[in-house]
């Protein structure tokens, strides 16, 4: 809903007094003090206006309002204050006109329970005057009139709403999706034309990990995401939040089941009785938060900081498949159940999900039952980055007669996700529908990417002459316009090539130019690329040394970035140098970790190659059954993927391995 100039205002209700410290009776000195040193964020309850058709959020103990704050020059009259208000305005000032806020009206029915719940607003207001964030929700101030039974927290009205209710009113696809989780920028330049993302929400979360002490949020979900007009994600309602101070427990310590106790998780507002023996559980509270709530929550354990990341990774959840945690799952009691088993929902079974396994793999690292094994934020962060994703089109999801049209920059994404699924034909149809577009735009910097990308599928392909054809028109188009970055990916391609065709000389030159290239511009995602290139080619060439250097340089760059496919490729290669050495041991360490990579990525070509290496091992070890039941995974995978050269290479292998497996058994009977 937008805020315009015009609006009728109802009256305050009746009998609303206008509060003031000295008007607080009989207050505990704890929260006497706590009011004193938040009396500059305290705001006249008559300042604060509401429409008479005023729209209400209800929750669980409290119920949000659309309000207005009256001028900053009235508000700094009746204060006698000046301070920033989080909104570029400040008390004091002379700027006049009336400010859209979210009012927070806490729940104060019960009389005998008034303190605790004032105790709560002040502890929720301490949080936030302290944070300064621009993925924190800004505090406006607060209202406490304990005799009118007023307890008010005041923060912006942001009018695009939450997290969960704009992904529910789009009709994305996985690229546009995948740009709510990953990017770190608004594809956006005007007012709600705005998309939340999960890399703000994550740096957010980031922030209060790394502060001293740091804070732990507790109630993480889409619903507590705020979208900016800005295009920029706040995570509000910090209710539940708590530091996390003192000696607390290893992360790895395993999350333990105790029979026969009483279950409370304070932050999570719910009770439960959960009895292991039996599988019985009793269950009182909020439904809504609990799909959110780590295991070690459920049971009682105490909330840790890994507690925000299970909960995040239910965020990347509702953002790719637009439902809540559980939705199908009616009875709290199941939800908990299930929790506490493990027994989570299968995201790979997701149509969308399925896509980009990639990001399933961090979705499941963050649900982890072992808090040790779960990733940090920033962790997160970094591995979102590398998704293929595009800015949302919102003329497409919001005019009919548009809608089914793609733009060139989606048909790349998309063609980018069957290209990681091994799946050519469709990466190359819609690689080359968006080639025919950017040469009718005469858009030459994209035509060169798509180049290269149609480069890339030939190449994976064993196609090499085309592979060089489309790489060196690409390069050509570069040097006419002076695009560094795709000229260095021509160049890293054309090695790629060479090296393939054992062209070593011609190949070093090409990695050596595209080093140079991304080293100029930043890129460190190309300059391991580069690197991994040139430490293939030292291996080629029996200098061990260098190419371990190379590997391990490259390696590390991967994980300073968070490219785990690029590590997959970091680890294999020295594998194939540790096989060479006949260091078997470490050979099959470093393939066994690359198989794992490749295999939480999706990357089916990179797990046929991983396990062709791991026969050879077998094969040199004589440990033949072994051998052949990787070769067979191999070529069934070659065969999945439509790799006819490589398929017939592995099944020639095979028979090789079969024929020596033949020829040692013959050998020990006699």
């Amino acid at each position: 809903m937008q805020v315009d100039g015009t609006h009728d205002l109802d009256a305050r209700p009746s009998g609303l007094h206008q509060g003031s410290p000295g008007d607080t009776p009989q207050l505990n000195a704890k929260l006497r003090d706590k009011i004193n040193r938040l009396a500059s964020w305290r705001i006249d309850p008559s300042l604060i206006e509401f429409p008479a058709q005023d729209l209400q959020l209800h929750g669980g103990h409290a119920t949000v309002s659309r309000a207005f704050l009256a001028s900053t020059a009235d508000v700094g009259s009746s204060l006698g204050v000046t301070r920033n208000t989080g909104g570029g305005e400040e008390f004091g000032g002379n700027t006049l006109g009336q400010k859209a806020v979210a009012v927070k009206v806490l729940n104060t029915e019960d009389k005998s329970d008034r303190e605790r719940v004032l105790g709560l607003a002040l502890r929720e207001a301490g949080f936030l005057v302290e944070l300064s964030h621009q993925n924190i929700i800004k505090l406006e101030g607060f209202v406490e009139d304990l005799r009118n039974k007023i307890i008010w927290l005041i923060f912006p009205w942001e009018d695009a709403g939450n997290l969960k209710d704009f992904i529910a009113s789009q009709n994305w696809e996985i690229p546009e999706r995948l740009w709510l989780v990953g990017s770190k920028h608004s594809p956006f330049e005007t007012p709600l034309s705005a998309a939340s993302q999960i890399d703000g929400v994550t740096r957010g979360v980031e922030y209060l990990h790394t502060r001293e002490p740091p804070i732990y949020h507790g109630d993480l979900k889409s619903a507590n995401v705020l979208v900016t007009s800005e295009a920029r994600p706040v995570i509000t309602d910090f209710g539940s939040a708590r530091r996390i101070t003192g000696k607390t427990k290893d992360p790895d310590t395993p999350i333990a089941q105790t029979e026969n106790k009483s279950k409370s998780a304070p932050a999570l507002e719910f009770e439960a009785t959960f009895e292991a023996s039996t599988n019985t559980l009793t269950l009182t509270g909020n439904k809504y938060t609990l799909r959110w709530a780590a295991p070690e929550l459920l049971l009682d354990d105490e909330p840790r900081l890994g507690s925000d990341i299970w909960s995040l990774g239910w965020i990347c959840y509702e953002v790719m498949t637009g439902s809540i945690p559980f939705e199908n799952v009616t009875k709290d009691s199941i939800v908990i159940i299930q929790v506490i088993r493990g027994d989570l929902p299968s995201v790979t079974d997701h149509v969308r999900m399925s896509l980009m396994l990639e990001l399933c793999s961090i979705m499941t690292k963050c649900w982890s039952i072992n808090l040790g094994e779960r990733p940090t934020a920033q962790g997160c962060r970094k591995f979102m980055g590398w998704m293929p994703m595009v800015a949302p089109d919102l003329r497409r999801t919001s005019n009919t007669a548009a809608s089914s049209a793609r733009s060139p920059a989606l048909l790349m994404a998309l063609g980018r996700l069957h290209e990681y699924q091994d799946d050519y034909i469709s990466a190359s149809n819609l690689y080359t529908e968006a080639l025919g577009i950017y040469t009718d735009r005469a858009d030459d910097a994209q035509r060169a990417s798509t180049l290269i990308r149609l480069a890339d599928l030939h190449r994976y392909q064993s196609e090499y002459s085309k592979a060089l054809k489309f790489y060196s028109e690409a390069s050509q188009i570069c040097t006419g316009i002076g695009g560094k970055r795709q000229k260095a990916w021509a160049a890293f391609g054309l090695g790629e090539v060479h090296r393939a065709q054992e062209e070593y000389k011609q190949a070093e030159l090409h990695y050596s130019e595209a080093l140079e290239l991304f080293t100029g511009i930043g890129e460190g995602g190309g300059r391991a690329a580069a690197l991994l290139g040139l430490a293939h080619v030292h291996r080629c060439q029996g200098e061990n040394g260098r190419a371990a250097l190379r590997y391990s340089e490259a390696a590390q760059i991967c994980i300073d970035i968070g490219n785990e496919r690029r590590r997959g490729e970091a680890l294999f290669g020295l594998a194939v140098l540790r096989e060479a050495q006949k260091e078997y041991g470490e050979a099959v360490t470093c393939y066994s970790q690359a198989l794992q990579i490749y295999t939480d990525v999706g990357s089916k070509d990179g797990r046929a190659h991983t396990l062709w290496g791991i026969a050879r091992v077998y094969h040199a070890q004589h440990e033949y059954s072994k051998a052949i039941t990787s070769l067979s995974e191999v070529a069934q995978i070659f065969t999945d993927i439509g790799n006819k050269q490589e398929r017939t290479r592995a099944l020639s292998y095979l028979a090789s391995v079969h024929q020596d497996q033949e020829h040692h058994s013959d050998a020990i009977q006699l």
